[in-house]
């Protein structure tokens, strides 16, 4: 299956022309002279996502268990999506405990942080991704909503004391100008 990432364009009054960093991305996606619809997103700003990501960091490194149950803020952060119920789930029936327990090793926690086996049962867990093109953003909203609030449990504070210690860490991008 092909991956389509989505572009951010500028109107320049005539054209929409994709911001550099994205020009390598269009290159690999699209064949010069092709016709390709184009649509808005239900975008989320930079700013919004960024003080989230802040808001991630400040909940990772005051966890009381001294971060020691995950390996990453990314990992934190799937395991609480997984947790308010934003992941899929894959069963496998293997064909003993043994194999099951084995299998259960070799899977990589740092994107399916939840693996539980039963028997010869292996239920593994996988996070949704929470970017621009997976997520709209009423789903991001809530799926936001729910990190923050297990996150902020997790050590102690409400979510408006976090969002305010987390501003302390995070640098919003300068306004465009005109």
């Amino acid at each position: 299956m092909i991956r389509i990432w989505p572009i951010t364009y500028i109107w320049n009054g005539q054209y929409m022309v994709p911001l550099p960093r994205f020009i390598r991305r269009c290159e690999e996606q699209f064949v010069v002279s092709e016709e390709y619809p184009l649509t808005m997103l239900d975008a989320r700003s930079r700013k919004s996502h960024s003080h989230y990501f802040a808001c991630i960091h400040e909940i990772f490194t005051n966890l009381p268990d001294g971060n020691s149950r995950f390996k990453s803020e990314d990992q934190f952060r799937k395991h609480t999506l997984i947790e308010a119920g934003y992941c899929s789930m894959r069963t496998i029936v293997c064909e003993s405990e043994g194999h099951a327990e084995r299998l259960a090793i070799n899977v990589d926690t740092e994107f399916c942080p939840v693996i539980i086996v039963k028997g010869n049962v292996v239920v593994i867990y996988e996070a949704e991704s929470q970017s621009a093109a997976s997520m709209g953003h009423e789903k991001f909203q809530a799926s936001k909503t729910a990190v923050l609030e297990a996150g902020a449990a997790a050590i102690g504070v409400t979510v408006a004391q976090l969002k305010k210690e987390a501003e302390k860490h995070f640098r919003p991008e300068p306004a465009r100008r005109s």
